[in-house]
């Protein structure tokens, strides 16, 4: 049980303290964008995120974090984390697939975390 790594940053994305300092709807989608995607917005992506977003800020972040782009950020940062370095194509593109099929980055986190090219690195 328990959260997943997307809820709870979905949670901190929709909380008051972000949402005083994104305090409109275009603040809010940038502010994702910026956040969790690590680039300004374009500007349909802008338009459409920022006129479907509605009431439901935490929906429109864990939105932005299971996305595939959010996905690929994801097992990017696990890779700086735990190898310094980011990861090739053929090492990333499984884990965002196993990602966008439904696994829980916790998941991918551990079993990196329990490889051999883990344990064997200098």
């Amino acid at each position: 049980g328990g959260w997943s790594w997307a809820t709870l940053d979905a949670n901190l994305f929709a909380s008051g303290e972000y949402r005083a300092a994104h305090p409109t709807p275009t603040a809010f989608v940038t502010g994702l964008y910026e956040d969790i995607l690590g680039r300004a917005p374009d500007a349909g992506g802008l338009a459409a995120h920022t006129r479907s977003l509605g009431r439901d800020h935490c929906g429109k972040a864990k939105g932005f974090l299971t996305s595939p782009e959010g996905s690929e950020r994801a097992v990017e940062d696990v890779y700086e984390l735990l190898f310094g370095r980011l990861p090739d194509p053929s090492e990333r593109d499984p884990e965002v697939r196993a990602l966008l099929a439904g696994q829980r980055l916790e998941e991918v986190l551990v079993r990196l975390a329990s490889s051999d090219a883990y344990h064997g690195q200098p």
